[in-house]
C-alpha cells in the first residue's frame, strides 16, 4: 500500500522570514504525525530557509518546479542539483501554471 502524502504548494507566498515563523508555529502541529508525509512547497527564495527549518523533523521540502538541464543559459530555470543543494527532496514537476506560462512565451 502507498503511504498517503499530505503536501502544500505555497504559491507566490511568504517571505524568508515569513517562513521561519510559519516552521516555528507548524512543526510543534505535526511532529506526532506517523500515517503520512508532510511535503511543504515554499517559492525558491524560501527553500533553503524552509530546509534549514525542517532539519530534525519529518516535514520535507519540494520545489514548486525544476529545468531538466543540469546547467546553463536558462534565464529564471532551477536544475535538480541546485535544488538539492537548497535542501529539496521533493519537486512538482510540470504543474500546469508552470506549462501556460512557458505555452505563451
Amino acid at each position: 500500500m502507498r503511504r498517503p502524502v499530505i503536501a502544500g504548494n505555497w504559491k507566490m507566498f511568504k517571505t524568508i522570514a515569513e517562513t521561519r515563523a510559519f516552521f516555528a508555529l507548524f512543526r510543534p502541529l505535526v511532529a506526532g504525525v506517523s500515517h503520512c508525509d508532510i511535503v511543504v512547497a515554499p517559492p525558491f527564495t524560501a527553500l533553503a530557509a524552509a530546509s534549514e527549518a525542517a532539519a530534525g523533523s519529518d516535514i520535507a521540502v519540494s520545489a514548486q518546479d525544476v529545468y531538466f538541464e543540469k546547467e546553463g543559459a536558462f534565464t529564471g530555470e532551477v536544475s535538480l542539483g541546485m535544488l538539492q543543494d537548497a535542501g529539496c527532496t521533493y519537486t512538482i514537476i510540470g504543474h500546469s501554471e508552470r506549462q501556460i506560462g512557458r505555452a505563451h512565451v
